[in-house]
C-alpha cells in the first residue's frame, strides 16, 4: 500500500508531487521498502522535506532509510517496520 501524508496546509484537488510545496514539511511516506513508494522518498527528500518517515511491513525500508541519510547532508529519513492498517501503528507513526 503506497500512501503520502505531509503535515502543513491542505493541498486541495489533483496535485502531483512535483507541482507542491513540501520546503520544510515532514512527510510520511507508506510502502517505501521499494517501488514508487521508495522514489517519492527519495524525491521528497531532494525537494526539501523536514523529515521523511519511511513506514513499511518489509524491513527494506530500514535499508531506504540508510540510502537516504547517506545521500544528504543532515540525517532526515526515519524508517518505521509496521502494518499502516493497523491502529496501534499508526498512533505510534502519528506520535513521533
Amino acid at each position: 500500500m503506497l500512501g503520502l501524508w505531509l503535515a502543513g496546509p491542505v493541498v486541495r484537488g489533483p496535485v502531483g508531487v512535483g507541482e507542491m510545496n513540501i520546503q520544510g514539511k515532514c512527510a510520511i511516506v507508506t510502502g517505501a521498502a521499494s517501488g514508487i513508494g521508495q522514489a517519492v522518498a527519495f524525491e521528497l527528500a531532494e525537494r526539501g522535506a523536514k523529515a521523511v518517515a519511511l513506514v513499511d511491513r518489509s524491513e527494506n525500508v530500514l535499508k531506504v532509510a540508510r540510502m537516504i541519510n547517506d545521500r544528504m547532508e543532515t540525517p532526515l529519513a526515519e524508517a518505521m517496520i509496521g502494518d499502516v492498517t493497523d491502529e496501534e501503528f499508526r498512533e505510534l507513526v502519528d506520535a513521533r
